[in-house]
Parts: C-alpha cells; structure tokens; sequence
C-alpha cells in the first residue's frame, strides 16, 4: 500500500493520531497535516517508530486559514502524485469558550 497516498488533517492528536498510526501500519504513506508543526514533529517520530514505516510525511496545515490551505495543496502537488485518501479530521476546540471566535478570513472557530 506504499502506493496508496492519505492526507489525514489533525494527524497530531485524537482520532487522526489513531488513524495516521493505523494507515501507516497498513503500509500506505501517510501525510500528516497539522497546524502545530513543532509539536507534530514528536508524534510522527513515534509514528514511524512505531509502526517500522518511515512512510511518514509531516506538512504544515491550517484549516482555517485560506492562504494556508492553497499553500498545502501547491506543496502536495509538487510533492506527490496524486491523493488516494482524505481523511478530515482537524478541527478548532476551545473547550469552554463562550463567545463564537471567527478566523481572520470569517471561518467560525468556536462556539456555544
């Protein structure tokens, strides 16, 4: 499945943690795309160490942010052949936040 290219946003914690593990294990090239690159590098290292593949692509991803997004798709297009699978998992929690936050650009961050 090294062939078989998946894009999983929020890859760095949760669920798209679990299914970047889970997909690289398998043996497909997993691409992690989160906003958090620093913090991100830790888990794809203990991805690939975890499941003896170093089919592990970190690239910088920010959903709420339009720049970002077309920034990611000209990377991935360079980069890659083609996409496979899309898993969209990211997602902006502010546990406990009262008012609706919007991104620069009006994406609803937060809410009620």
């Amino acid at each position: 499945m090294a062939d078989k290219f998946v894009i999983i946003t929020g890859a760095n914690s949760g669920i798209g943690r679990a299914a970047a593990l889970k997909f690289v294990t398998e043996g497909y090239f997993v691409i992690m795309a989160c906003r958090n690159i620093e913090m991100s590098k830790a888990v794809q290292r203990e991805i690939k160490a975890a499941s003896s593949n170093v089919n592990v692509d970190l690239m910088e991803l920010d959903v709420s942010s339009f720049d970002s997004i077309r920034n990611f798709c000209s990377v991935f297009k360079a980069k890659y052949p083609r996409l496979d699978l899309l898993i969209h998992n990211a997602a902006y929690l502010n546990h406990g936040e009262k008012e609706y936050k919007l991104s620069p650009e009006q994406i609803e961050l937060s809410g009620k």
